[in-house]
């Protein structure tokens, strides 16, 4: 074999095996990181409440069943499929962009197809390795995360061609930008970005709704913590109300989108409390630190026991005294009602609602046991 093939051999698999890496790292090391992080925060008491909440019909009834299941349902062996795809794809993107470097006279001044092409492959490249190392070092990738990565390798030609038509000056500078600059730039963006401004593009002469998940993403974000990127990863997972998010299998939403299990189980009791209080409400409703159904539970808990000792004080005796922790919360209720313009009964009757659900009590098995 020449020394130019050796080379682009070499050059190939040394490019090539940049993303790579870091799919084959979190494999190895982070993906027991993170089912441990979720196995290990459920007792049994927690898991017998997430089947009987979540999947009834699971055979699972303790911490061994539950991690059984949970490779059966989120293992290893679901990446393979997408890993193989993404690792052909890589590789034989990555050798013909190799050869054309190592043959192209860089000296040309036009830009041909060839080199709009070879830099819109580039700009995909970079993005999806800086896109895996990041998830792998926040062990946050999941299937769909590789399978993206193989789609924006494929589509990065056509992406490429169809915004290097835009090549031109800059508005409101003198900035030049060439077509095969412009292609490089667009592979540097994300997808999502990518596929919004295309879809902007067309829908002016179209006249078609480019923005059909923007009032998802409003909605979602009025949860405290929840930011744009997290409310599209949500979106993406068919996550796209307070309703869904208030009732949706946290352990599944935390496999699928990446993130943190404890931070799931939070935006989902928050989103549950938004189900009966308005916007002007929550204001309200966080001032008194009662963000979640855990925390309304741990109130109307407090309540609850002074009405059982109500119920078993014999008829015609007078009603035992409060004590501290009772007081506060009895008076936290009255405060509360008054606060969110409504009667001290009615308050009580959302807050039974909301401390009943069952998904509350799944949270604070979590939490609190």
């Amino acid at each position: 074999m020449s020394n130019m093939y050796n080379t682009t051999l070499i050059g190939t698999a040394i490019a090539a095996s940049l993303p790579v890496i870091p799919v084959g790292h979190y494999l190895c090391f982070g993906w027991r990181a993170r089912k441990q992080q979720i196995v290990s925060r459920l007792s049994d008491q927690s898991i017998v409440h997430y089947k009987e909440t979540f999947c009834p019909r699971a055979d699972f009834s303790d911490g061994a069943g539950f991690a059984k299941e949970y490779d059966l349902r989120y293992g290893r062996h679901l990446f393979w499929a997408p890993v193989i795809s993404f690792c052909v794809a890589v590789f034989f993107l990555t050798y013909l962009s190799v050869s054309w470097v190592l043959s192209y006279d860089w000296a040309v001044a036009s830009e041909g197809t060839a080199k709009i092409a070879i830099l819109a492959l580039a700009g995909a490249y970079v993005w999806i390795t800086f896109d895996l190392i990041s998830r792998a070092r926040q062990n946050d990738v999941v299937t769909s995360d590789i399978n993206r990565a193989t789609l924006r390798l494929l589509v990065s030609l056509p992406f490429g061609f169809a915004v290097s038509a835009f090549a031109g000056v800059l508005p409101g500078s003198g900035v030049t930008v060439t077509s095969g600059a412009l292609a490089f730039f667009v592979g540097a963006f994300p997808t999502d970005t990518v596929l919004k401004f295309m879809r902007r593009t067309a829908a002016v002469p179209l006249k078609l709704d480019a923005d059909t998940n923007d009032d998802s993403v409003q909605q979602l974000k009025k949860i405290c913590g929840i930011s744009v990127p997290i409310a599209e990863r949500f979106i993406d997972e068919g996550v796209k109300t307070n309703l869904q998010l208030a009732y949706a299998d946290p352990v599944t939403l935390t496999i699928k989108s990446g993130m943190d299990f404890a931070f799931i189980l939070d935006c989902c009791g928050q989103a549950l409390v938004r189900m009966y209080f308005n916007d002007d409400q929550m204001k309200a409703v966080r001032k008194f630190g009662l963000r979640t159904g855990v925390e309304i539970k741990t109130l109307n808990d407090a309540l609850l026991s002074y009405d059982q000792l109500v119920d078993a004080t014999p008829a015609g005796t007078a009603a035992p005294a409060r004590n501290s922790a009772q007081t506060a919360a009895q008076a936290q209720l009255e405060a509360l009602a008054t606060a969110l313009a409504l009667d001290t009964a009615s308050t009580r009757f959302i807050l039974d609602q909301i401390a009943g659900d069952p998904y509350t009590a799944f949270a604070w098995d979590v939490w609190c046991t």
